[in-house]
């Protein structure tokens, strides 16, 4: 137990010496500064006494000069301030217009007896007008006034020092008056000039209030110096216990730290940094490089790192700095073997030098781990950036990991500028706004749906979002299909999103397509059932418009028969077009001026137009050379003038004007694209409420039309835009809603010769006969016009409705039927079949079939290998009789009219 004190005790001595020391260092200070208090208690009495002297003095000059610069004062005349015998001046003595009498009194006589009245407290300075050559005996210095003048005669302005007065302490102070120039007018006389020394004025300051009070202050010093120097004993004393305790804890820190050093499984060293050597290392550190505490305090941490001596010199510095305190390297083990190792270092003083802790784990087996991780990330990532599928990855930051190479392509924005940055919106949008990923990586699916064209999220797959928008890439209006999902984490966490996109434009486009060639297909078919049932009644007209040409003799009749074919063949014309329209026809080019086409079809758009509306036509001068087909560009005109008179209300105007145009490069006009070249344009332009802008680009899609239900079935401009299109042209549409609208077509230039129309010969030949000819047809109105005609002509006929009947009429009548008329489509048997049929029976029977139907529906070939003759609804009766009379006679004769 003694012992144990004693240590104690030993341990506790140092800090008692140093307590010791650091009290009289104190007490050496505390005194210092109380020496210096009660010296400077001497310089400040002096120095407040000599500031009340001045400022005494000041006031009283303050005085004089404001006096000297009036003249003096007047005052009433009185004992204490008679007439001054020695201020000889105009004015002197005056009297008020009361009777009052007044005298001046100048300056230095007002402050003599401001000094007498001031007389009133004994601790007041008190001042004194003197000089060695007093005028009134009152300024006749004292003894010290008069050493004092004496003294500043010698030069200087001011002169002061302490006196006891009456055994009290006093503070005189004795300032020089000089000769002003307001002073001159009354001293003048007296010898003096300006700036002339005439005396002084001394101030006597009672300094016993002053000493008490610095003495008070001198003493209140004193207590609060030795209060503090009590105080910092008493702080001493508690900083030194603490240091104390503070120095017992490091001690208890030290060996705890030693203790788990030695404990630690963590490989430690404790390395010098100026030389590297290793001071100290832990079990753990002598098991895991293979040698024993000794001989690993022989080596260097040169002799362990791999690293070049330059590069572990540098680190050693590094962390002694404190810039480093974590790295990787390779260190040796005793076996040779190279181990790749992490370090945690930093730098700590021990009795009083530096030196760094050092722990160090075996990380080879990780970095093989995270090489194959990353062996199989840059194998993904490399699959992702080569993939021909617009691709990026995002980070749970937002932060742009991957940017392959078809984004690139897509956006036009390169891989650097978008790695680690998180304005992936840039690619895609002018303004900041969350692309899909983002979305995915926030989880805020929910409010991705207004900010897209269209939105989904697939049931499939719950964590995947699609999107579908339009976008301006590359100076391009692009339709991308988005689909991104996120990449998770072991524990469900989002860490990343990917995002896909797929440019769907071209397929799109490629959809509208099939779509319009679907919609062309069914005007197609629509068009070939219309020709079909037209034709049936053209040919029902024209047959009769020709019976009545070959029956009449009236000039009148046979006008109007003439007029009836005219319109049919027009109307067959017009038929034609349609067909060839919707692909079931092929066009009849030939070379032509666009202006004699629309000088040949004036007067029929003219008829087509209400009488209130204007129709103005404007041919160019020059000649337009076009290659097309005449019809199907009358077809254009008809529908344009019909369309812009229905878009006009009550009265209007409609102008078609013609002109030749050269496009020097491709041009838009429109919206369409029109490629360079020289072209002959005609415009149909009305005076119309206009078309809206969201309706122009449907405007020529199959059956869309802007108007009412029933006044339009939506083909018109379809049949424009196709026909134009079939002969390489250009149709162009601008509209202003209010103002009209103007159509235009652009035909390329094409010289050649105009074909002239052959005039039809009149020949006379005879189409009479007698012979029985079975008519197979299903229209009515047909069969009539058919026996009239051919019983006009003196033949038989037999009448079937369909193939069954036909065929079971031929059976019973075999021997009498010398030819067959036979309509291609019939109910029940149609005509080829019904042909057939006939050639089994009877192969040399002479056959004419006929058709309204289209190319496509009636199968030529087949016809021809049947041995028939095919005629093409609408049927001339001419042609009709005189492939009835081939037919029998095995020859093409001229048609002869009847008489």
């Amino acid at each position: 137990m003694t012992q144990e004190t004693n240590t104690v005790d030993h341990k506790k001595a140092p800090f008692r010496h140093l307590f010791s020391a650091a009290a009289v260092v104190w007490s050496v200070v505390a005194v210092a500064i109380l020496v210096l208090e009660l010296k400077d208690q001497r310089s400040f009495l002096a120095a407040n006494a000599l500031s009340i002297a001045r400022a005494s003095f000041e006031k009283d000059i303050a005085f004089r000069r404001w006096g000297a610069m009036h003249g003096g004062v007047y005052v009433p005349v009185t004992e204490k301030t008679p007439p001054n015998p020695y201020l000889k001046v105009p004015e002197r003595d005056i009297s008020t217009p009361s009777g009052q009498a007044l005298t001046r009194i100048n300056p230095a006589y007002m402050i003599r007896q401001v000094y007498e009245a001031g007389h009133f407290s004994t601790d007041a300075p008190d001042g004194h007008i003197t000089s060695l050559k007093p005028i009134r005996p009152e300024n006749a210095p004292d003894p010290w006034e008069r050493k004092a003048l004496e003294r500043l005669e010698k030069g200087g302005l001011e002169f002061s020092e302490f006196q006891t007065i009456n055994g009290e302490p006093h503070f005189r102070y004795l300032h020089v008056l000089k000769a002003e120039k307001p002073c001159l007018k009354c001293h003048a006389a007296q010898g003096y000039r300006e700036d002339d020394v005439r005396g002084g004025i001394s101030v006597t300051v009672p300094m016993a209030l002053l000493d008490r009070s610095v003495t008070t202050s001198s003493y209140a010093h004193t207590l609060i110096i030795s209060t503090v120097w009590l105080f910092g004993l008493a702080g001493l004393w508690i900083s030194f216990c603490r240091v104390s305790v503070s120095s017992r804890a490091l001690r208890e820190s030290e060996e705890r730290y030693r203790s788990q050093f030695q404990q630690s499984r963590a490989v430690m060293l404790i390395v010098n940094p100026e030389n590297g050597a290793i001071e100290d290392a832990n079990p753990a550190a002598c098991e895991y490089y293979g040698y024993d505490l000794v001989k690993i305090l022989e080596k260097k941490i040169y002799d362990i790192n791999c690293s070049e001596a330059e590069m572990v010199e540098q680190r050693l510095i590094e962390v002694r700095d404190g810039a480093v305190r974590h790295f990787q390297c390779r260190h040796q083990l005793s076996d040779g073997s190279i181990r790749d190792v992490e370090v945690f270092s930093s730098p700590f003083f021990s009795q009083g030098r530096l030196h760094l802790h050092s722990i160090i784990f075996d990380i080879t087996d990780r970095l093989a781990a995270e090489r194959q991780l990353h062996d199989k990330m840059d194998f993904a990532e490399n699959l992702i950036y080569n993939s021909t599928a617009p691709t990026f990855v995002i980070n749970a930051d937002h932060k742009v990991l991957i940017w392959n190479r078809a984004m690139e392509d897509l956006t036009g924005v390169k891989a650097a500028d978008m790695i680690g940055s998180d304005a992936q919106w840039r690619a895609f949008y002018p303004s900041p706004r969350p692309c899909l990923a983002d979305i995915v990586v926030d989880e805020t699916g929910g409010e991705a749906a207004a900010l897209y064209l269209h939105f989904s999220m697939p049931r499939q797959i719950p964590d995947r979002l699609n999107a579908e928008d339009d976008y301006i890439l590359g100076g391009r209006k692009r339709r991308l299909l988005i689909s991104s999902a996120p990449i998770r984490d072991h524990e469900g966490r989002i860490i990343a999103a990917i995002e896909t996109i797929e440019d769907i434009t071209e397929r799109l486009s490629l959809e509208a397509q099939l779509l319009h060639s679907q919609k062309m297909e069914s005007v197609g078919a629509l068009a070939g059932g219309i020709a079909h049932d037209f034709n049936n009644v053209l040919t029902v007209i024209s047959g009769y418009a020709d019976l009545l040409k070959l029956t009449s003799t009236d000039d009148e009749n046979l006008h109007i028969a003439g007029e009836i074919s005219a319109s049919v063949e027009r109307a067959a014309e017009m038929t034609r077009s349609l067909l060839s329209f919707s692909g079931k026809h092929d066009m009849m080019l030939q070379h032509d001026d666009l202006n004699q086409i629309l000088a040949t079809i004036r007067k029929s758009l003219g008829r087509l137009i209400r009488e209130d509306i204007t129709l103005s036509i404007q041919p160019c001068g020059a000649r337009l050379p076009v290659y097309v087909d005449r019809v199907q560009i009358e077809q254009v005109l008809i529908n344009l003038v019909v369309n812009a008179r229905d878009a006009i209300g009550s009265g209007g105007i409609i102008t078609l004007s013609t002109s030749s145009v050269q496009f020097e490069e491709a041009a838009i006009i429109g919206g369409t694209v029109i490629l360079a070249g020289q072209y002959a344009r005609l415009c149909v332009s009305d005076s119309g409420a206009g078309i809206a802008a969201g309706m122009i680009d449907r405007i020529f899609e199959p059956f869309f039309t802007t108007k009412e239900k029933g006044k339009g079935t939506g083909l018109g401009l379809s049949i424009v835009h196709g026909i134009i299109t079939k002969h390489g042209g250009y149709v162009t549409v601008t509209s202003i809603p209010g103002t009209g609208t103007e159509f235009c077509i652009y035909l390329r230039n094409h010289e050649g010769e105009q074909p002239v129309k052959p005039v039809k010969a009149t020949a006379v030949v005879n189409h009479h006969g007698s012979e029985t000819i079975l008519i197979a047809e299903d229209d009515a109105a047909i069969m009539r016009m058919f026996r009239q005609l051919l019983e006009l002509y003196g033949y038989s006929i037999l009448e079937a409705g369909d193939g069954i009947q036909a065929l079971e009429m031929f059976e019973a009548n075999r021997e009498r039927i010398r030819i067959a008329i036979v309509d291609v489509i019939m109910p029940r048997m149609n005509g080829r079949e019904l042909v057939e049929e006939i050639r089994k029976r009877q192969p040399e029977l002479p056959i004419i079939m006929i058709s309204g139907y289209t190319d496509d529906i009636v199968d030529r070939a087949a016809i021809d290998n049947l041995n028939a003759t095919f005629l093409q609804k609408p049927v001339n009766p001419l042609d009709l009789l005189s492939a009835v009379r081939g037919g029998l006679e095995k020859e093409v004769s001229q048609p002869q009219l009847p008489n």
